[in-house]
């Protein structure tokens, strides 16, 4: 409600003080606010702070943030961030380990 007014900062705040009781579905709804604002830096610094706090983004996490770099006219940054998504794929898919991930760095 706060990013739709225009209030992506007072939802934040918000974020900030629930600590413990965060959840995937905040985390998108303030990096969607904030993309929505056009902050894009900041989403994009809470997206990179979400696996660090032991949570993995979901498919509506990638396309708040590869949605949002695009209509905040990022199309390089969306784009390496939709790359990341299909490596994450791929290694899942086919079961790859980390030592392989070198061999497809010129994808």
């Amino acid at each position: 409600m706060y990013s739709k007014c225009g209030y992506w900062h007072q939802a934040y705040d918000v974020f900030k003080e629930l600590r413990e009781i965060r959840s995937l579905i905040t985390w998108n709804s303030v990096i969607s606010g904030m993309m929505l604002n056009g902050k894009s830096e900041s989403a994009i610094g809470l997206f990179m702070m979400l696996e660090s706090n032991r949570l993995k983004p979901d498919s509506a996490t990638w396309n708040i943030m590869i949605n949002g770099l695009l209509n905040v006219g990022k199309p390089d940054e969306a784009f390496l961030i939709f790359k990341n998504k299909l490596f994450e794929n791929i290694f899942k898919y086919y079961n790859l380990t980390f030592q392989s991930k070198p061999c497809f760095i010129n994808f």
